[in-house]
């Protein structure tokens, strides 16, 4: 861990929660108690509100003494927009436009209104190749209200993350989460609950749930908590479920349960009623290694504080220094080098340049003799033939032997082609259909190209087209029998006779 000390800060709706790390098992926690909730003030009101919780921050840190060079913070899952989606393998620098069209259809705002960022994760599925895709934003406005009461209160701040990528990190240096697993994170509070899906320490899936009496009927404590209880389990049966249609070749094999304190009956209720076996249950004293530390969110504030010191496949960051760092120029690196170390070197190379350059005259000298030799054999036939137009002759007759060869009494690719015109979208039409022949021992299989066009008034739709072709191709039988991969390889937007069309490429191998 790092010598200088650092602080996390959890943004909850009644206070600050904060954790300062002074080394290894050793935590201050303290609650700062500023109540700012953006969802439940004016907006005309919000520059006077976001003034006056940077000044209560602002005092409560030097009242208590707090300073760091850098402050971490983790912002409540409510202001965070988590999406996971699939999309078909493409090159790199297609990515971004595949995530900003598939983004758009999962969420109810522009992204010129969003911070985001994205996770890219390869998999293969019937030896398919598909990218899947963490999409994390948050909104503009939003993110600015948060970051001028940090200003307001004069922090540094390094890093601002979501709370559950936080969360995260603190479960993985408590060694709670494998890098391989799936597990489902549950944290219990006391009407509420919240379920966030990873796989290799991923956010997959966040979903949060209320947990209710139901009103008018009277209870004791006990069947009042048995009632929340089943409530709870349920919820966390329905994310499962809804998780496992979403993607059927991820499930959860472990539960890590979160709470205040141990639970173990909860935890014996969702052995049984969830039929998991592995179901692990932390408090966020043992966690954090604090005693008093006896609500869970400070769990995320510390893994804010110890930002940078955790290796994750995903880091969120959507500080101002976060782009800074991003924007820094690589420093130049001067050369240096031993003159005598390098003098018998170079003596040697000069050596062989002058051999190489002596070789090349003496074969210079053999060709011309037997250029010269071969116009006495040839005598004045070709004499008027000048080498340009030889070649042309040359390349005329290397064509047609190449068609004559190509001509097959019966097509063996007739069937693929008799299957293509339905799986076409309106809007989508073919400018080429190649077929080339690979090597794999005795059998030369087949390999087809196929690129075309689609169009739609929709400028967006036009890329649902595309990949209902593609979906189209691997569901056919014809084409899944014949060809392990059914990839797109690129899309492109391009202007066509004044209209904007997508041109594509597929490849079957």
């Amino acid at each position: 861990m790092s010598n200088y000390k650092q602080i996390g800060l959890y943004w909850g709706e009644r206070s600050i929660l904060c954790v300062e790390v002074l080394g290894h098992d050793n935590t201050r926690i303290l609650s700062i108690p500023v109540e700012f909730n953006p969802d439940k003030i004016m907006p005309p009101q919000l520059p006077a509100a976001a003034n006056k919780a940077g000044e209560v921050l602002k005092n409560f840190l030097a009242n208590n003494r707090i300073q760091a060079d850098d402050f971490n913070v983790a912002l409540p899952s409510k202001d965070i927009i988590f999406r996971t989606f699939v999309i078909p393998w493409m090159p790199a620098n297609e990515i971004k436009g595949a995530v900003d069209f598939e983004a758009g259809k999962y969420i109810p705002f522009s992204l010129e209104e969003l911070r985001y960022s994205y996770h890219v994760v390869q998999q293969t599925e019937d030896s398919v190749k598909r990218l899947r895709i963490i999409f994390v934003a948050i909104r503009n406005d939003t993110l600015e209200t948060y970051k001028n009461i940090l200003g307001n209160a004069a922090l540094n701040v390094k890093s601002i993350e979501p709370a559950q990528v936080a969360l995260i990190r603190t479960l993985t240096m408590n060694n709670a989460i494998g890098e391989s697993e799936v597990g489902a994170i549950v944290e219990q509070q006391d009407t509420s609950g919240k379920i966030t899906i990873v796989h290799n320490r991923v956010p997959l899936f966040v979903r949060e749930f209320q947990v209710r009496l139901p009103s008018g009927t009277p209870m004791n404590p006990a069947q009042a908590e048995a009632n929340k209880q089943n409530q709870f389990v349920n919820e966390i049966r329905i994310s499962l479920d809804y998780f496992a249609r979403q993607d059927s070749a991820l499930a959860a094999n472990k539960i890590i349960l979160i709470s205040d304190t141990l639970n173990h009956s909860l935890v014996d209720q969702i052995r049984a009623d969830l039929n998991v076996a592995d179901v692990l249950a932390l408090s966020s004293k043992q966690l954090i290694g604090n005693k008093d530390a006896i609500n869970i969110n400070y769990i995320a504030a510390f893994g804010a504080a110890v930002f940078g010191e955790v290796d994750l496949d995903l880091n969120i960051n959507f500080s101002d220094a976060a782009k800074r760092s991003r924007g820094r120029k690589r420093k130049k690196t001067a050369i240096s080098f031993n003159v005598k170390a390098v003098l018998p070197a170079l003596l040697i190379s000069i050596g062989l340049v002058g051999g190489i350059l002596y070789y090349t005259q003496s074969k210079l000298s053999q060709t011309r003799a037997e250029i010269a030799q071969l116009k006495t054999e040839l005598g004045d036939k070709f004499v008027d033939m000048d080498t340009e137009t030889i070649e042309m002759q040359n390349a005329k007759v290397i064509r047609k032997q190449k068609n004559y060869e190509e001509v097959r009494i019966e097509s063996a690719i007739a069937h693929f082609m008799q299957e293509i015109p339905p799986l076409l979208p309106d809007g989508a039409w073919l400018d080429e259909f190649r077929v080339s022949y690979k090597e794999t021992g005795f059998i030369d299989k087949p390999v087809i190209s196929i690129n075309g066009y689609v169009y739609d008034e929709v400028k967006n739709e036009q890329f649902r087209l595309v990949y209902r072709l593609q979906k189209g191709l691997q569901e056919s039988p014809v084409f899944s029998e014949a060809f392990e991969n059914i990839d797109l390889l690129t899309t492109e937007t391009q202007q066509l006779e004044g209209f904007d069309v997508t041109y594509f490429k597929l490849r079957c191998e």
